[in-house]
């Protein structure tokens, strides 16, 4: 078992069931004893091997937009060839995997496979090779419509069998977010639901496919003597009809084993057959295999063959044998009636909900209603106060019932709202007001989006656009701003359809938000956790729910632990890797959690957490730690999640050990640090390195968060605007001057940005912004800078920065300040101003498109300020070329990060630029190399030469970031 390491192909593989022998002519395989020696095929110009770079192809190279193309076999191999090697294409990439169905015709247990990928959209693709002529009639709805890719005729056993698999693989490769990919055929079905298989090939270091040698006709009797002298009949393998390899394929067999009893060929399994003894013993348990390098039950991902008659047995058995398909019933509400004490009881169910009524002398629940409309599941439902019910379904609407006049406890569908590309969830309501006199409904979806409908009209007055995954809750705030939660693990703020504030609330998805009477926020998340927020602060995590669900994830390294609820007791399980399970320890009795000192940190309990003051105005980091952790491994590991220099390690170990009482502290011989894998570095003892490579570490790059410029002094902003209005005033400049009612704005406006603690809920009138767009449009050029103080600070406010950003739009305020500052001759004031008014807006999202677009025209307006001779000019362009670098990084905009790059080598290259303003540019050049997609042009522009001059200056923070330049450039 296993192969050469140094070998430059590699394919990973472990499989169950049946890989048609033709498959393995991908490449040729030869056995000698245990070892598996691999070579490619002398023909081997339809797979070419390409350099890690692909030589500018990444510019052209994009997934085909449909699945039937008009592309020979030669060119889509060819283009598919080059795809695996990629490397930084300018897309956001969520990996996904591809699986691939290799059929005669239909699929017959495609109803079981809807089940094992519905609620996973944007984590898996399709594609179907059928027989030529074949017509699938799948609906738009099923994950299987116009799935088929242009295809040949296959005769199973032979070579044209071969040439589907790559044509399968082929054109999954085009599309660069699959990272693995799965061979099927239509009698395979699934063994476990969705989210353990994507999991567990995430984390697996290798790919899987059965291999194994068989005198029988299944196996050596398909040999072609053809083959022959390329391939020996002692070199052919049988394998089972799905497998599993990475995006690399690199091939390398690691494992011969038989998996399915009963030889090379299993028996097709039909209605009879299917029951839960039979899924649970002869599919699921009894196997063993690797899984990084450790021993696994999880061996057997898919199986086959099932007739199409075990159809419905398994559609049965799956929600509770396989852990996929169960669509019963998905929550209640409860809405206490007037003058009763008992409730109305919602039951969301598939494609309806009823209203139960009490049956008071019974003491039970009787069905009052029903309501049917919905075409698929209902998901969510949203009491509309006495107004009406809103409901949410799969079916991609939202149903609007209003109380029937004719009939007590009845209700009729006023209104059905179609947006939707996708299943609806959650729901939230917006009492009757002024802009929405029937009353609102935000929803949202699993497309990503958020909705806003006006109920008189039934129409999305509003769409908001920013997650990344399924929406999972929503919260409409008391000054009308929309709270949305999303698997992405995010928490957004919008208001008037604009997004003003996100944040990760959760590491993992947050399935809900709610908010409280008294103004707070409370997210649920899948890591088993609570948080209280107020604004974007976490007030408070809440650790409790940690029953027996907790344990259907799988753990994360072996021997980890999780304690959870069995009644009123608290149990230990420990995770088995090799056997992917949890085991079970015991009941706990006491614990560090009973203890009156520990504390709790992100909903964790430490024995210590200590607040470090880094100086220099950073903020307080918070460092946790337990009584017999190694105090070297914390400080590594927390140095590394704080993004601080390792240098700082042996300072960080001294804190732990003075404040925790642990002087007398010895280190366990067997401790390895975390980034190199020797054993850690003690003063005053002999240290050894192992060989392992360490993983490059860079001290100021990559940059991550943008710089502002945060402090204004409003006092004297305000004396000097009450200055100017009154010249203008004695000027007899009446139509351009404040009229007192204007004016006394000016002090609201700079009393809501004083109090920065309440930016999350104050809000500004139209009429503020139509007072500073009067001052900036029609003021002299001389007497703006102060307006312009005031914009720089407005735009960190969130309310502040969506209302100006409504400006933008058509009749564009911003670049109308932009050219009136910049234009000759030049106000310094007035373009020092407004260079930090434009740093600023990189605060929020909503400006970043904007800024993206305009991004040209903003750095050639002020790259006048290199020449200026004022260093606070220097800095001042320096900080906005940075943030355009932190951004377009994360826009993954090549075309304009080649811009910023140029604009940031200018100033790097400066002899007359200040310290800090150098500093600034290296880093944004650092950053543009090492996550950006320019590391090629900043190469060609000698780069080099410019870090090691950095690398010998005088001033520390010059000097590194010059050598996190050198070793980037040197280390790849």
């Amino acid at each position: 078992m296993g192969g050469s390491e140094a070998m430059p192909w590699r394919w990973r593989v472990q499989i169950s069931d049946e890989i048609s022998a033709a498959a393995m002519l991908f490449f040729g395989f030869r056995y000698l004893d245990s070892q598996t020696m691999i070579f490619q095929p002398l023909n081997s110009g339809l797979l070419t091997c390409l350099p890690l770079e692909p030589s500018g192809l990444d510019r052209w190279i994009s997934p085909i937009s449909k699945l039937m193309h008009n592309m020979s076999d030669e060119e889509l191999f060819w283009a598919a060839s080059f795809a695996p090697q990629v490397k930084n294409y300018p897309f956001h990439r969520v990996p996904k995997v591809a699986f691939l169905f290799l059929t005669r015709g239909p699929l017959p247990l495609s109803p079981i496979w809807e089940k094992f990928f519905e609620g996973n959209k944007g984590l898996y693709s399709i594609f179907v090779h059928s027989l030529p002529g074949y017509q699938s009639n799948y609906s738009v709805e099923s994950v299987f419509y116009k799935r088929q890719i242009p295809s040949k005729v296959t005769e199973w056993g032979k070579m044209s069998m071969c040439d589907a698999e790559r044509r399968l693989l082929a054109n999954a490769l085009l599309d660069l977010s699959n990272e693995w990919f799965v061979l099927l055929s239509e009698s395979c079905i699934p063994l476990y639901n969705f989210n353990v298989i994507y999991k567990y090939l995430k984390r697996s270091r290798h790919s899987f496919v059965d291999s194994f040698d068989h005198p029988g006709p299944q196996a050596r009797g398909r040999y072609n003597p053809l083959m022959a002298p390329l391939i020996d009949v002692s070199q052919w393998r049988k394998g089972s009809q799905w497998f599993e390899v990475d995006r690399k394929l690199a091939i390398h067999i690691l494992q011969d084993a038989k998996l399915v009893e009963g030889g090379a060929h299993p028996a097709t399994f039909g209605r009879d057959d299917i029951s839960e003894e039979f899924l649970r013993k002869k599919l699921l348990d009894g196997s063993r295999c690797l899984y990084n390098g450790q021993l696994s039950a999880v061996c057997v991902f898919f199986a086959r063959k099932f007739a199409p008659g075990a159809l419905e047995p398994l559609l049965q058995l799956a929600p509770t044998v396989l852990g996929f398909g169960s669509r019963l019933l998905f929550g209640l509400v409860y809405v206490m009636n007037a003058g009763s004490s008992y409730p109305t009881i919602l039951v969301e169910q598939n494609k309806g909900f009823c209203a139960p009524s009490m049956a008071f002398a019974a003491g039970e629940y009787s069905l009052s209603c029903e309501m049917r409309g919905h075409e698929d599941d209902v998901r969510r439902i949203c009491i509309c106060d006495g107004f009406g019910i809103a409901t949410s379904s799969r079916d991609k609407t939202v149903r609007y019932w209003t109380p029937n006049s004719e009939k007590k406890h009845r209700y009729v569908l006023s209104k059905t709202l179609a947006g939707h590309s996708s299943f609806v969830g959650p729901l939230a309501w917006i009492p009757p007001g002024e802009r929405f006199p029937d009353g609102g409904i935000v929803s949202g979806g699993m497309d990503t989006h958020v909705l806003l409908w006006d109920l008189r009209t039934g129409d999305v007055v509003e769409t908001m656009k920013g997650h990344g995954l399924q929406v999972t809750g929503l919260v409409v705030e008391g000054n009308g701003d929309i709270v949305s939660s999303s698997v992405d693990s995010s928490i957004r703020r919008w208001r008037k359809g604009l997004e003003i504030e996100c944040w990760e609330a959760h590491k993992v998805a947050i399935q809900a938000v709610v908010r409280l009477p008294s103004g707070e926020l409370v997210t649920g998340s899948s890591d088993s956790t609570m948080k209280l927020w107020k604004g974007k602060n976490c007030q408070q995590t809440f650790v409790g729910h940690t029953g027996l669900e907790a344990l259907q994830a799988p753990g994360a390294t072996d021997g980890q632990t999780k304690v959870v609820r069995e009644g009123d007791n608290g149990v230990a399980y420990s995770w088995n890797a090799r056997e992917y399970k949890w085991d079970k320890i015991g009941e706990v009795v006491d614990g560090p959690g009973d203890g009156k000192n520990g504390q709790i940190l992100d909903g964790i309990h430490y024995d210590y957490v200590f607040d470090v003051d880094l100086g220099d105005g950073e903020p307080i980091r918070k460092l946790p730690y337990n009584r017999g952790d190694n105090p070297y491994g914390v400080a590594d590991n927390w140095l590394l999640k704080e993004n601080l220099p390792l240098s700082y390690r042996q300072q960080v170990v001294e804190f732990i050990l003075q404040n925790s009482g642990q002087r007398d502290f010895s280190l366990n011989a067997s401790f390895r640090d975390p980034y190199t894998g020797s054993n850690a570095y003690i003063p005053g003892e002999p240290s050894f390195s192992v060989g392992t490579i360490a993983k490059p570490t860079y001290k100021h790059i990559p940059k991550k968060g943008m710089l502002l410029f945060e402090t204004a002094q409003f006092d004297g902003i305000l004396k000097k605007i009450t200055e100017f209005n009154s010249a203008l005033l004695t000027e007899m400049e009446h139509n351009v001057s404040l009229t007192e009612l204007e004016f006394s704005r000016l002090p609201a406006i700079v009393n809501v940005l004083k109090d920065t603690s309440h930016y999350h809920s104050s809000t500004f009138a139209d009429f503020d912004f139509s007072v500073l767009l009067k001052m900036l449009k029609s003021w002299p050029i001389s007497m703006i800078y102060p307006v312009m103080d005031i914009v720089r600070m407005l735009v960190l406010h969130p309310d502040g920065a969506s209302g100006l950003l409504k400006y933008t739009q058509g009749n564009d305020v911003l670049l109308d300040m932009l050219k009136k500052t910049t234009m000759a001759p030049r106000n310094a004031g007035n373009l020092l101003t407004a260079i930090r008014a434009f740093t600023n807006l990189f605060k929020h999202s909503a400006f970043s498109h904007w800024l993206q677009v305009h991004c040209s025209e903003i750095l050639d307006a002020f790259s006048s300020c290199r020449s200026s001779f004022n260093k606070n000019m220097h800095l001042s362009y320096s900080t906005l070329v940075l943030n355009y670098a932190v951004l377009l990084i994360e826009l993954k905009d090549a075309e304009v990060q080649g811009q910023v790059l140029s604009a940031a080598l200018e100033v790097a290259e400066d002899k007359n630029v200040d310290d800090d303003s150098k500093f600034r540019a290296l880093v944004a050049v650092g950053s543009l190399m090492l996550d950006g997609l320019v590391k090629e042009i900043a190469v060609a522009f000698d780069v080099l030469s410019l870090a090691k001059e950095a690398k010998a200056s005088k001033v520390a923070k010059i000097a590194e970031v010059g050598a996190d330049i050198e070793r980037l450039i040197v280390s790849n």
